[in-house]
Parts: structure tokens; sequence; C-alpha cells
């Protein structure tokens, strides 16, 4: 992004496959939360309004819950006696990571989203390894 502050239109930019960790959006326009189709020409644009766009640093506050976040997605059948076992124990393993639970989201008839608020260190990669092998051990009975 600009040095100065300047508002860059990032209207119809792919980000896919993308590594934008450290990125700034802070003023930036964006339209486009997913690739216009046909059909579709302005899918999940935010602000929902088509009528307001993000004032100077909004974008940064909108975005930023999902970047400090670590997301533990369940893509198929969800236990949820394994998923309290399994983030329990990581956060006994890891207390320095400083966890706090921001969301549980229901997406689909078996698909499930745990999204938690870390320390700014915190190693999320191995948090999530970590905590998927608890998981699979919960549910396999190991």
């Amino acid at each position: 992004m600009p040095q100065d502050n300047s508002c860059q239109n990032l209207r119809g930019r792919s980000f896919k496959g993308q590594n934008l960790e450290g990125a700034n959006f802070s003023y930036a326009d964006i339209r486009y939360m997913r690739l216009p189709t046909k059909e579709n020409p302005d899918p999940l644009r935010k602000p929902d309004n088509r009528e307001e766009v993000f004032a100077d640093g909004e974008f940064g506050d909108f975005i930023k819950p999902i970047v400090d976040t670590l997301d533990l997605y369940h893509n198929q059948g969800v236990d949820p006696r394994a998923i309290a076992i399994s983030f329990k124990r990581l956060a006994e393993n890891h207390p320095q990571a400083e966890f706090e639970i921001v969301a549980m989201e229901k997406r689909g008839l078996d698909k499930f989203l745990l999204r938690a608020k870390t320390a700014p260190d915190a190693d999320k990669s191995e948090l999530s390894a970590e905590y998927f092998n608890t998981y699979d051990e919960s549910t396999t009975g190991l």
C-alpha cells in the first residue's frame, strides 16, 4: 500500500493464493470478497450497502478480527465433545497463547468453525496442528 495513505481501488483484483500477512489494507477501497461472475457481479460486497464505502481506516478494523484469530475449521462431521476436549487441552498446554473464544459458527450441515483470539506472537500453525491431532485422537478413541 502507498506510504501517503492514498486510496487504492482493488476492484476485480484476486488475492487467491496470496500471502497477505503484514499487508496494510487500512486505506484500500475493497469492493469484493469474492470474484465477480456474470450471474453475480458484486458477490459478498462489503460494506453490504452498495451506496457506502469504508471510511479511512475502517477496513483494517473490519478485517482485523479475522487476521488476529486462530480459526479451527471442521469440514466434516463434527463431534462437539471432541472439540471441547481438544480446545481445553490446547489452552492448558499453551497458557501463553492467551486464548479467548470469539466465535463459534455452524456452517452447513456438517461444518463448524471455532475462532479464538490469541496473543500476537502465537504460532497459529503449530497450535492448529496440535488441536487437530488431539481432536483426531479424541474421535478415534486412541
